[in-house]
């Protein structure tokens, strides 16, 4: 039965998200290298990729009760749990001088580390995709309205970040990030019989292959016009066009890649698609010894950005074996029940 189950997942799953949501998470290990030259490139687009996809992802027909009990236990539940197990060590170290409790406070409001404090981290990414889940299901329904709200919502955006309040809170950060999210799930409601992906099917490898250059470059030279973006603060750069404009074409970008890969099925692909929210949450803790290796090694800028991009890869794939061990025995962290 295990078996048969498996089998249907394997056949029904849509591999080419699965890609995207790999790609993405690799380059959001990349960008936490912070490497000279690529940094606006990678934060033009590794997290709007993944609010993409939540919005295509999300369910059509979901009540409010199904829904809150599916991001309680999909999103809401890991979240607590992971973030605590982040913050664990500083708790522990600042039991006695009151910073124990401030941190607490900071991954219950979604304050990213602040003061010297540790709070929820890069878990800012996922709060914020609570609040953005939690109240979607009433205004789900109403496309135009939707898509008014996004417009809304990155116009208010734009001012907030204009404030430069320098606090990286969660709750701010729905105003940057909603745009993309309902723009995912009004691909997904639009076409709902996957015109998107059968338009996709006439273009040969060739010319794919050609869009996803010209989509480099564009959000390349949008990026570097726009600089580095902190959406884990509110703030979009020097240009909210130049932020729209690289955002999407490094989505659209992340896309044609994974449909390129589409053919290639990879067990360890599932692995960490499912898992992504676990390296999201730890993968710093391989950055920092590899950071000061590579300070202290005498290699050129390309060589360095090479070694840099390659154990961001590798980061990525240490993490499988540690996905399978939580599946097994705590799924509870991945978002799944026992």
């Amino acid at each position: 039965m295990t078996i048969v189950s498996n089998k249907v997942e394997e056949i029904t799953r849509k591999n080419w998200i699965d890609w995207m949501k790999v790609i993405g998470i690799t380059a959001v290990v990349w960008g936490h290298f912070f490497p000279e030259g690529m940094s606006d490139f990678i934060y033009a687009f590794n997290v709007p990729v993944f609010f993409v996809i939540s919005g295509y992802l999300t369910k059509e027909n979901r009540g409010m009760r199904e829904n809150a009990k599916k991001v309680a236990v999909g999103l809401a539940v890991p979240y607590i749990l992971l973030a605590l197990l982040k913050v664990a060590g500083f708790v522990f170290k600042h039991i006695t001088d009151g910073k124990a409790l401030w941190s607490l406070l900071y991954v219950v409001t979604g304050v990213h580390d602040y003061n010297g404090i540790s709070g929820c981290n890069n878990l800012w990414f996922v709060y914020t995709l609570i609040i953005i889940k939690l109240f979607f299901p009433i205004i789900r329904k109403q496309r135009i309205l939707i898509a008014v709200l996004a417009v809304v919502s990155l116009v208010c955006g734009k001012l907030y970040s204009d404030l430069d309040v320098d606090i990286p809170w969660a709750v701010p950060d729905v105003l940057l990030a909603f745009p993309f999210f309902a723009l995912g799930y009004l691909i997904r409601v639009h076409n709902p019989k996957s015109n998107v992906q059968k338009n996709y099917n006439r273009l040969s490898f060739l010319l794919s292959a050609i869009g996803v250059i010209l989509l480099v470059a564009i959000t390349y030279f949008a990026s570097s016009y726009n600089g580095e973006v902190h959406l884990f603060s509110g703030h979009y750069g020097n240009n909210i066009f130049l932020f729209v404009l690289a955002a999407l074409s490094g989505t659209a970008m992340v896309y044609l890649l994974s449909k390129l890969l589409d053919s290639v099925r990879w067990h360890g692909l599932r692995i960490i698609s499912s898992g992504t929210i676990v390296i999201l949450t730890f993968h710093r803790e391989f950055i920092h010894p590899l950071s000061k290796l590579f300070d202290k090694l005498d290699m050129s800028l390309i060589m360095q950005n090479v070694a840099i991009f390659l154990s961001s890869v590798v980061i990525v794939l240490v993490f499988i074996p540690i996905i399978m061990l939580l599946e097994r025995y705590a799924p509870i962290l991945l978002g799944k029940r026992k």
